[in-house]
């Protein structure tokens, strides 16, 4: 109880000093319906410069995540993430970020999966069709620093559609809603799934929803039913909760009756790498022994630990061996900086638990794939690890 009593007091701290911004511009947007009308934008602009003092205070103190989100040191090099490839766009500002899209239309999956040679279970699209970033400018500036990205103009759904289609992959598309964690609207979700539906060849889109929101709930059934989302993601770190907190099981609960997977960040984040308190962003959030209690408390959900969760790589492999209903994606690294007790047990007792993942814009498809084909694996392994597991985990039939 002290320790959840902390946590909140955590996040109304945090909405405390952000939170007139954040009323101001959801105000507007409500008054409009969610449709983005010239003088609601007008309105907006003059609160957000009048608040501009306001959000600066907030870049320091802010528990903050810009998701690449992947592992650990050494995750990247100079050649993982060539400039050319960068989606990141740093100080594009938008005040109506996660108004709707224009298209409302359902989801629905049209990949030729006998066809393709891959499944990248994660991939993050940063920017939306208005120009908003997920994360704010300072950790925009942290991630590009540390992962040594080159300036390049931002891209869009489209632009990772074609990416994949180019290297006859599909990928599952997502970003992450942390407004209570980050004080920070996400792009758009609408606008991502509608560029699922446009590119529904070869993108799969995963929902997303702050834990803190009272709607969250709703937003779940909203996103499953209206949209057609075939999963969720969440990033503890970012968005500043405990996932094993029983306040937010009604969440597990609504993605448990949907029948989609959940997808949990976990271990180190490249996020905050760099800045003083590593922009506010805790840890001990992603400590995967959190998510064994969901695990054991949800068995009818398909769980997915993202990346090799330095430093808790041993208690992953531990909870995907030990529970039918968990597995890893191998994103976040490249493969040849994956911890040697983790290449051993997909080799064994892990094949079939294991899911292919780039974090793409920060690591690269062929650079991964390249990589991962050093390792000394069983062939048939690799089957598994690319196409196989993900099937399985998405609950799509052959």
């Amino acid at each position: 109880m002290r320790e959840a009593g902390r946590n909140l007091v955590e996040v109304l701290a945090i909405q405390q000093t952000r939170g007139r911004t954040v009323e101001l511009r959801q105000a507007c947007v409500d008054a409009t319906g969610g449709h983005r009308g010239g003088d609601t934008v007008d309105a907006v602009d003059e609160l957000e410069v009048q608040y501009a003092d306001q959000a600066a205070i907030h870049q320091v103190h802010q528990p903050v995540e810009t998701e690449p989100d992947g592992g650990g040191v050494g995750e990247f090099d100079d050649d993982v993430v060539d400039g050319s490839e960068a989606v990141l766009m740093h100080g594009v500002r938008s005040t109506m970020a996660g108004v709707p899209a224009d298209s409302d239309e359902k989801y629905d999956c049209g990949i030729e999966f006998s066809n393709i040679e891959a499944i990248d279970i994660h991939t993050h699209v940063e920017v939306d069709c208005r120009g908003h970033q997920a994360y704010d400018d300072d950790l925009v500036a942290a991630t590009r620093a540390y992962i040594k990205m080159t300036d390049a103009t931002a891209a869009t759904v489209d632009d990772l559609a074609d990416h994949y289609r180019r290297n006859n992959a599909a990928a599952v598309v997502f970003t992450i809603d942390a407004e209570t964690g980050m004080g920070h609207a996400p792009n758009s979700v609408e606008d991502l799934i509608a560029g699922a539906v446009r590119n529904n060849d070869v993108l799969i889109p995963f929902g997303t929803v702050d834990p803190w929101k009272t709607d969250a709930v709703a937003r779940v059934r909203q996103l499953v039913d209206v949209y057609g989302v075939r999963g969720f993601k969440f990033h503890p770190s970012m968005q500043a909760f405990e996932p094993n907190d029983h306040r937010f099981y009604p969440i597990y609960d609504a993605i448990t009756a949907a029948g989609v997977p959940a997808l949990f960040h976990t271990g180190q984040t490249g996020i905050g790498s760099g800045l003083p308190g590593g922009h506010g962003i805790k840890l001990r959030y992603s400590d995967p022994m959190l998510l064994d209690d969901v695990a054991a408390d949800f068995p009818g959900l398909t769980i997915v630990l993202a990346h090799p969760a330095v430093p808790w790589v041993d208690a992953q492999i531990a909870i995907a061996a030990h529970k039918s209903n968990v597995y890893i994606d191998l994103s976040g690294y490249s493969p040849k900086y994956f911890p040697p007790q983790l290449v051993r047990a997909i080799g064994r007792q892990l094949r079939t638990k294991v899911l292919f993942g780039t974090d793409h814009p920060y690591i690269r498809i062929d650079r991964w794939r390249r990589d991962f084909d050093e390792l000394d694996l069983d062939p048939e392994i690799a089957a598994l690890v690319y196409k196989e597991n993900a099937l399985r985990v998405l609950g799509i039939a052959r």
